[in-house]
């Protein structure tokens, strides 16, 4: 193989190869006697809202070794340019150069999954794996990889948590942890908190999910937090704990909060739902 070359990229559906998607073109260059890879690759994702789409070089037709992170703009029509400077030689696993690898797979946070590969080799995506930097946790298979939230890094934390510690105990100690929200008088709220999307791997794992969640990552770059918080629900004798996507009522809202599990607008006000209040959509929290 010579030392530039350009590649397609297909969107997969049920490990098969279903449309094209983009390319990614690869050039061997120098500067200042250092050998480089400039790797351009053109993405064409159009998703409703903002997502985070990761990139992996694949190794020995089963092993993941990140190459980069991009968010895809809401509604973006246009071909998404993406350009990553790397060493030429051993990026990833010593002595490799990028021609040594399989080719490029895409991980989009919903779901969405997309290869580039520079020889015709038969790789199934079920199979593929991300290499984690603890020895302890080897190579997670991608599906559960890609359900986690962006602490990756942390699955060693997650895993720690004393078994004993009651449930409640960690969405308590994360409320107590973090950034008190204004509370409004007539408000069905109280004792909300700010958080990110990371902070849901404190929560117990049954909410893990949503770290990944595509319409609680958009309200998240929208608004810059999430809420974390109580409700009073009638008909029950105790308060039920929820996280909030911040925003604001419209009939589109409506339909993409409940094409990911967010059916429930409530105002940050007591009052009636209608267009222009102000709110949050809310998911009732697993407490095991």
């Amino acid at each position: 193989m010579q030392e530039r070359w350009v590649s397609y990229i297909y969107r997969y559906k049920d490990n098969k190869r279903w449309e094209n998607a983009g390319y990614i073109k690869v050039i061997r260059t120098s500067r200042e006697g250092v050998d480089e890879a400039k790797v351009d690759i053109g993405l064409k994702l159009y998703k409703p809202f903002v997502c985070s789409c990761k990139l992996y070089f694949i190794y020995e037709q089963r092993e993941l070794i990140l190459l980069d992170e991009v968010l895809v703009p809401s509604e973006q029509k246009d071909t998404i340019s993406v350009t990553k400077v790397i060493p030429w030689k051993g990026f990833g696993k010593e002595e490799l150069t990028p021609k040594d690898y399989d080719g490029v797979f895409f991980a989009v946070d919903d779901g969405d999954t997309l290869m580039s590969l520079w020889k015709e080799k038969d790789i199934n995506i079920s199979e593929l794996s991300v290499g984690e930097k603890s020895p302890k946790v080897g190579l997670i298979p991608i599906p559960e990889y890609l359900k986690m939230t962006e602490k990756s890094d942390s699955v060693e934390e997650q895993r720690e948590e004393p078994e004993s510690q009651p449930k409640e105990s960690l969405i308590e100690s994360l409320i107590n942890s973090s950034v008190k929200l204004p509370t409004f008088i007539d408000s069905p709220f109280f004792e909300c908190v700010k958080i990110v999307p990371q902070d849901i791997g404190r929560l117990p794992i049954g909410n893990w999910k949503l770290g990944q969640n595509s319409f609680l990552t958009h309200g998240y770059y929208r608004y810059r937090y999430i809420m974390l918080g109580k409700i009073k629900v009638k008909n029950r004798n105790q308060d039920t704990y929820v996280i909030g996507v911040p925003g604001v009522y419209t009939n589109k809202e409506k339909y993409l909060a409940n094409m990911f599990g967010f059916s429930l607008f409530v105002p940050v006000k007591n009052e009636e739902t209608k267009t222009g209040n102000f709110g949050y959509w809310v998911w009732e929290i697993v407490k095991e």
